[in-house]
């Protein structure tokens, strides 16, 4: 059955109803093919629909915010996390945990393969309320990041209330204005599930691959697909406050990211095993 592929699947909240779809042998994805060139996806079986109303996730996410609070303002853009007095302090600890001290082997971190950071550039793929820009300003020379949501100023105001003053804050319609070749490490954690289509993860993952100096790094989390293994990306129509929109196989996103020029060269699982992480270098 061939299936119109502006029609994902609809189905966060309906995990049962997946495993019975699943079970029966009815379900949709994407699935990356070694046999087809250029880089191609193609879907897998029929679709499944859920009759649910729920917002897209670039409409939640960029929803308006201007009315809140700066506490609810970063509450906003951490849903999961602690209240605004701790969530900078935990922002500064996922930022090194995370980001920085994440391993490209056993005896070498991403910090340590950059080397001297405090004059180098970084760009955070999906900054929300600054509860990680933040700490890369304090660590690096120039931090920039990029975001969806309207309300930069919102962000810029916090910032600056720290005292910080070397971040650039662009729009992802303008990601096309960072110069190729500028930027020493990328990263984005906790934001590729919440973006819309593959096709949109495709873009951030081609943007990266530009900005990115020769011996830069990618450190990028996604959403862990671990229901249905067979399929390389799940497209969620619909989102709930917190819930992911996308989701990915681990062999799938480190033949995308082969495929556009980032060599994966080490691979994480969180604990949770709800997201996984790849640090890819450049290749030329």
């Amino acid at each position: 059955m061939i299936i119109d592929n502006k029609k994902p699947i609809d189905y966060y909240g309906h995990l049962d109803k997946i495993r019975d779809s699943v079970a029966k042998g009815d379900y949709i994805g994407w699935s990356f093919s070694d046999f087809m060139r250029p880089f191609v996806y193609e879907y897998q079986k029929i679709e499944l629909r859920v009759d649910v109303d729920k917002k897209k996730s670039s409409e939640y996410w960029s929803q308006n915010a201007e009315s809140l609070s700066d506490e609810d303002f970063l509450e906003f853009f951490n849903k999961t996390g602690p209240e605004y007095s701790s969530s900078f302090e935990e922002g500064s600890k996922d930022f090194h945990d995370l980001v920085m001290n994440a391993r490209l082997s056993q005896d070498l971190t991403v910090s340590e393969f950059l080397g001297n950071v405090g004059e180098k550039t970084c760009l955070e793929i999906g900054f929300g309320g600054g509860r990680l820009l933040q700490e890369a300003c304090k660590t690096f020379k120039i931090a920039k990041g990029l975001d969806i949501h309207e309300y930069f100023e919102r962000t810029e105001g916090i910032l600056t209330e720290k005292n910080l003053k070397n971040f650039e804050l662009i729009n992802c319609k303008n990601m096309g204005k960072i110069k190729t070749s500028s930027v020493d490490l990328v990263y984005s954690l906790i934001v590729m599930q919440h973006i819309d289509t593959v096709e949109e993860v495709i873009n951030h993952i081609e943007n990266t691959r530009r900005v990115l100096k020769k011996d830069g790094l990618a450190v990028l989390y996604f959403g862990l697909n671990n229901m249905l293994p067979s399929v390389g990306a799940l497209e969620i129509s619909g989102h709930e406050e917190g819930g992911y929109s996308m989701l990915f196989n681990i062999d799938f996103m480190s033949k995308v990211l082969d495929q556009k020029k980032l060599n994966p060269i080490a691979l994480n699982v969180t604990e949770n095993l709800r997201q996984f992480s790849i640090i890819a270098k450049p290749t030329f």
